[in-house]
Protein backbone atom coordinates (compact mmCIF):
# COMPACT_ATOMS: atom_id res chain seq x y z
CA UNK A 1 0.00 0.00 0.00
CA UNK A 2 2.70 2.66 0.87
CA UNK A 3 4.47 2.06 -1.90
CA UNK A 4 1.36 2.35 -4.19
CA UNK A 5 0.67 5.69 -2.14
CA UNK A 6 3.85 7.12 -2.88
CA UNK A 7 4.41 6.13 -6.44
CA UNK A 8 0.99 7.96 -6.91
CA UNK A 9 2.18 11.34 -5.12
CA UNK A 10 5.24 11.29 -7.13
CA UNK A 11 3.10 11.25 -10.06
CA UNK A 12 1.82 14.43 -9.35
CA UNK A 13 3.39 17.77 -10.16
CA UNK A 14 5.22 19.17 -7.63
CA UNK A 15 2.82 22.39 -7.49
CA UNK A 16 0.28 20.22 -7.21
CA UNK A 17 1.92 18.14 -4.63
CA UNK A 18 1.90 21.54 -2.62
CA UNK A 19 -1.79 22.04 -2.31
CA UNK A 20 -2.40 17.72 -1.84
CA UNK A 21 -3.49 15.94 1.18
CA UNK A 22 -3.08 12.72 1.42
CA UNK A 23 -6.66 10.95 2.79
CA UNK A 24 -7.16 7.56 4.33
CA UNK A 25 -9.92 5.70 4.32
CA UNK A 26 -9.23 4.27 7.90
CA UNK A 27 -6.76 4.65 10.75
CA UNK A 28 -4.98 1.29 9.94
CA UNK A 29 -4.26 3.33 7.05
CA UNK A 30 -3.49 6.10 8.16
CA UNK A 31 -1.35 4.92 10.90
CA UNK A 32 0.62 2.70 8.19
CA UNK A 33 1.29 6.30 6.12
CA UNK A 34 2.62 8.13 9.05
CA UNK A 35 4.82 5.77 10.21
CA UNK A 36 6.41 4.09 6.71
CA UNK A 37 5.04 7.48 4.48
CA UNK A 38 8.20 9.88 5.80
CA UNK A 39 11.03 7.47 4.03
CA UNK A 40 8.75 7.75 1.23
CA UNK A 41 8.56 11.42 0.81
CA UNK A 42 5.28 11.65 2.07
CA UNK A 43 3.52 14.09 4.09
CA UNK A 44 1.29 13.10 7.00
CA UNK A 45 -1.95 12.04 6.01
CA UNK A 46 -5.30 12.67 7.52
CA UNK A 47 -8.62 10.64 8.21
CA UNK A 48 -11.76 11.07 9.38
CA UNK A 49 -11.84 7.11 11.16
CA UNK A 50 -12.65 6.98 14.73
CA UNK A 51 -10.34 9.18 16.27
CA UNK A 52 -7.80 10.16 13.97
CA UNK A 53 -9.70 12.96 12.93
CA UNK A 54 -8.73 14.79 16.09
CA UNK A 55 -5.02 14.75 15.42
CA UNK A 56 -4.76 16.85 12.12
CA UNK A 57 -3.55 20.87 12.30
CA UNK A 58 -5.84 23.51 12.84
CA UNK A 59 -5.75 24.83 9.06
CA UNK A 60 -5.70 22.99 6.47
CA UNK A 61 -5.38 24.77 2.89
CA UNK A 62 -5.09 22.04 0.44
CA UNK A 63 -7.44 22.43 -2.65
CA UNK A 64 -7.04 18.62 -3.61
CA UNK A 65 -6.56 14.85 -1.71
CA UNK A 66 -5.00 12.28 -2.66
CA UNK A 67 -7.52 9.52 -1.23
CA UNK A 68 -5.85 6.19 -0.21
CA UNK A 69 -9.01 3.26 0.28
CA UNK A 70 -11.67 4.91 -0.80
CA UNK A 71 -13.78 2.92 -3.46
CA UNK A 72 -15.83 4.91 -6.41
CA UNK A 73 -18.86 5.45 -4.85
CA UNK A 74 -17.48 7.41 -1.99
CA UNK A 75 -15.01 9.43 -4.45
CA UNK A 76 -18.23 10.38 -6.06
CA UNK A 77 -19.98 11.20 -3.26
CA UNK A 78 -17.41 13.28 -1.87
CA UNK A 79 -15.85 14.55 -4.64
CA UNK A 80 -16.88 17.13 -7.82
CA UNK A 81 -14.44 14.97 -9.77
CA UNK A 82 -11.40 12.37 -9.78
CA UNK A 83 -9.50 10.58 -11.26
CA UNK A 84 -7.32 6.71 -10.40
CA UNK A 85 -4.03 7.06 -10.22
CA UNK A 86 -3.24 3.95 -8.83
CA UNK A 87 -4.76 1.18 -7.42
CA UNK A 88 -3.32 -0.36 -4.36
Amino acid sequence: MRQGTAAAWRSLPPALRARTAIVAGNYGEASALELYGPRLGLPAPLSGHLSWQYWRTRALPHRSVLFVGYGNRELDRLCTSWRTLAVI
